[in-house]
Order: C-alpha cells, then sequence, then structure tokens
C-alpha cells in the first residue's frame, strides 16, 4: 500500500513540476509579445502624428510641449491596455492560485 502511495505522490510531483515550467514557459511568451506589442503601438501612433509634429515644428513650437505631446498620444493606448489587463489579471487570481501550491488568490506576486 505504502507503495502505491509513494507512486502516486511521484506522479503528482511531476505534474506539479510540469505546471510550473510550463507556467513560466508561457509567461516568457507573453513578455515577449507584449514587449513587441506595446512597441507597435507607441511606434504606430507615434507614426501617425508625424506630419502634425513637423507642421508644430515649423510653427515654432518649444521642443518640450511637442514631446509632451507626443507622450500623450503614445502613452495613451499603452495605459489604457494596462489597465484592462490589469482588470483581468485580478479576475483571473482563483485560476492562478489554483495551478500552484500555497499560491493564495490575494498574493500580489502573482500578478507579477
Amino acid at each position: 500500500m505504502s507503495r502505491h502511495l509513494c507512486i502516486v505522490s511521484l506522479i503528482q510531483c511531476q505534474h506539479n513540476t510540469f505546471t510550473t515550467f510550463f507556467s513560466g514557459t508561457l509567461a516568457v511568451f507573453a513578455t515577449a509579445l507584449t514587449t513587441i506589442g506595446v512597441y507597435g503601438v507607441v511606434t504606430y501612433s507615434i507614426s501617425r502624428h508625424t506630419h502634425e509634429i513637423g507642421i508644430h515644428m515649423a510653427l515654432e513650437a518649444r521642443m518640450h510641449d511637442v514631446l509632451i505631446t507626443v507622450m500623450r498620444n503614445g502613452l495613451k493606448p499603452v495605459l489604457i491596455g494596462v489597465v484592462v489587463g490589469l482588470a483581468g489579471a485580478f479576475a483571473l487570481t482563483r485560476v492562478i492560485s489554483s495551478l500552484f501550491y500555497e499560491v493564495g488568490h490575494n498574493n500580489p506576486l502573482t500578478l507579477l
């Protein structure tokens, strides 16, 4: 009987190791895709305003004002994405906590 429990325990341990490895791998891919996506959104947003930036510079706008405009237009979609992503992460914390051993649903490191 104890041999059977040892085998079951070993299978469960291997399952937990696989789940952790698989989740870590997905996290790395998600981080890479997020980085590429944010770069693409900011680049696209700024490229749409190239003519506007040129007109501001031709009308002798201060560099500081142009920079503020570019940052505001470029970071608005990024901030919206962060808010939506955090809301989704908070909504899915119960699922995340069920996948890992001794990880609570209110653990702030789970969201990272």
